[in-house]
Parts: structure tokens; C-alpha cells; sequence
């Protein structure tokens, strides 16, 4: 008996060695060493604890430590930065938008910059930590303190607490075996009401521009929705490309330039008196906007300023079409006259 005691006592130390939790530091060294990091994980969100999680759909994403970054949503939603400035793309909205990382809207997004790390630039959200040290620093890591009530020998569970009374909290929960993180769930008063679960993670792999960009269609980058100023643009593009070839056959086919004039006339004439009937109508519908009550939102006197806007540059593209017609006329004539001379 006193041998078999002896050599259980001995084991107990190789015992507790081997399920000791692993050391944040360690891991986040591992993560911050990294080149390249690609993921596939789930999220999931949700405002009172009562109810369910809105959404927890599975994401991709890979990232660069140059800063460059994709994720892509099941929803056919893409966001991806090539280091200079972030871009978001939403097929099924013909949703397009593209901001410089040094935009006042992008200060509490994570992700921006070149942490390759897991789960901080993707759906991690600061409402839940509001106290968090920035995460993109080796401080963040160690504001965490090892659980053992919620530590197995599988995974190793680190908390931090944003006050004393632990309103805010978060968790991180890293697999043993291989170092990783796997789960981060971001608490209110005990409650979790954010959570990222990675599912499958590889580190240090070799990088394509397929992994790190995305091609946006053109009519989605430049519709009037996401670009109206060059939708815009390209609609008098479009109308001095139009009027060139109007005028050009007109002036082709006409006998004199008295005919080329007095289509001019007609339709500067036509031009001005939509002007006017635009100029009384307008003011009418401004008047009875204010008059009328009206409920919801936007009020009516907005739709009427949209409305003279889109006025305005209506007419500012038929006039375009109608002054192409001198450009024009003086090319031929030029061209009559050069040709006259030889």
C-alpha cells in the first residue's frame, strides 16, 4: 500500500501541470506574431435578456497585418478595407459606401487598423465595454483575470470587468490545446448580450486579392443612391453626348441655318415656360405643406425641396442639350469652311 500512496502523491503535481489554464499573454503574443488570420465564425446580439439573440449567422473574414481586411456576410454583405479606406457593399440593398479610416464615423469601429486577432474588428461591439483599454494593444489582454469557476481542462476562461459592481463585463474563452480563441461574449449585469464563436481559424496563411477585396458593379458604386454626384455628372455626360448627336444629324440634313435657329428658339421657348409653371407650382405646394397638418416623417415642405431640386437640375440638363447645339453648329461650320479652302 505505502508504494501505491507514494506514487499517487507524485502524480498529483504532473496532474495539476497538466490541466493548468494557459497564460492571455501568451496567446495574445500569438495572435499580434501573426501575418495573416482567417476565420468563419457566428455572432449574435440581443438588447434585454428576456429575449432571444436577433441574428447569429455565419461570417468569413480574413485580415492582412498591413491593415487590410474582408468579411463576408451570408446576406450578400461585404466589408473590407485595402488599408486606406473602409468599404461596405450590400447586394440585395444596392447598398454601396466607401469612408476614409481617418473619418470621425469610423473612431469606435474595431478593425480598422492592423490587428489580425480574432473577433475585434468584426462584430465586436465598445456599447457593451464602454471602459475597454483599446483593443488593439497588449493592455487590453491583461485588464483579463483567469476564471477557474468557468475554466475547464478544455478551455481556459478569462474575464474582465469594466466597474466594481461589474455592470459591463466581458469573456474570452481560449481552447487549450492550440491556444485560440473561440468564444468572446460581452455581459451586461451577468447577462450575455453579444457573442462571437469561432469556428474554424487559420493563422499565417498565404493571402490572395480574392481574400482581401471585392468588386463592386459599377451601377451600384455610381447609382444615385450611393454616388449622386457622379450619377449626376453622368447624366450630363450623358445629355452633351445626346445633344452632339441630335444637333450634329440636324445640322447635317438641314438646308440653312435658319431651320438650326429656329429649332433652337422652339425649344428655349418650350425650356421657359416649364420654368415658369415649375415656379408657380412650387411655392403653391410650399404654402400648403406649411398649412396643411401633416404627421409623420419627413414633412411635406422637404419632399417639396427635393422636388425643386430634382427641378433644377432637370432643367439644367435641357438646357445643356439646347446650348450643345453652338458648340456643334461651330464645329460644322468650321469644318465646311477648312474643307471649302482645299
Amino acid at each position: 500500500m505505502h508504494p501505491l500512496v507514494l506514487l499517487a502523491l507524485a502524480l498529483v503535481p504532473v496532474t495539476t501541470l497538466a490541466q493548468e489554464p494557459v497564460s492571455l499573454e501568451s496567446v495574445a503574443a500569438g495572435y499580434f506574431g501573426a501575418e495573416t488570420y482567417c476565420e468563419t465564425a457566428i455572432w449574435g446580439t440581443r438588447q434585454d435578456p428576456a429575449r432571444d439573440f436577433s441574428s447569429a449567422p455565419l461570417f468569413s473574414r480574413c485580415a492582412h497585418r498591413d491593415g487590410r481586411f474582408k468579411v463576408v456576410f451570408p446576406h450578400k454583405e461585404v466589408l473590407w478595407s485595402d488599408g486606406k479606406k473602409y468599404y461596405r457593399h450590400n447586394d440585395a440593398a444596392n447598398f454601396y459606401r466607401e469612408i476614409p479610416l481617418d473619418d470621425d464615423f469610423l473612431r469606435s469601429f474595431d478593425g480598422n487598423r492592423g490587428e489580425v486577432y480574432p473577433v475585434y474588428f468584426s462584430r465586436l461591439l465598445n456599447r457593451y465595454s464602454p471602459n475597454a483599454p483599446d483593443r488593439a494593444s497588449t493592455s487590453y489582454f491583461r485588464t483579463y483575470k483567469l476564471s477557474r469557476a468557468l475554466s475547464t481542462s478544455v478551455h481556459s476562461v478569462f474575464e474582465r470587468h469594466d466597474d466594481e459592481n461589474h455592470t459591463n463585463s466581458e469573456r474570452l474563452w481560449v481552447r487549450n490545446a492550440d491556444k485560440a480563441i473561440v468564444r468572446y461574449e460581452g455581459l451586461r449585469n451577468g447577462a450575455i448580450l453579444h457573442f462571437v464563436e469561432v469556428t474554424s481559424m487559420e493563422v499565417n496563411r498565404p493571402l490572395t486579392d480574392a481574400d482581401l477585396t471585392h468588386r463592386t458593379p459599377p451601377f451600384t458604386r455610381f447609382s444615385l443612391a450611393n454616388n449622386p454626384v457622379v450619377f449626376i455628372a453622368g447624366l450630363f455626360a450623358a445629355a452633351a453626348i445626346a445633344a452632339a448627336l441630335f444637333w450634329g444629324r440636324l445640322i447635317t440634313r438641314a438646308a440653312g441655318q435658319d431651320g438650326i435657329a429656329r429649332t433652337r428658339r422652339r425649344l428655349w421657348r418650350a425650356q421657359f415656360w416649364m420654368l415658369r409653371g415649375i415656379a408657380i407650382v412650387l411655392p403653391l405646394l410650399a404654402v400648403l405643406a406649411i398649412i396643411i397638418p401633416g404627421k409623420g416623417h419627413p414633412p411635406g415642405l422637404w419632399l417639396v425641396i427635393v422636388l425643386a431640386m430634382w427641378c433644377a437640375v432637370g432643367f439644367a440638363l435641357a438646357a445643356t442639350f439646347t446650348l450643345m447645339s453652338h458648340p456643334v453648329e461651330w464645329l460644322f461650320s468650321r469644318s465646311a469652311r477648312d474643307a471649302a479652302k482645299r
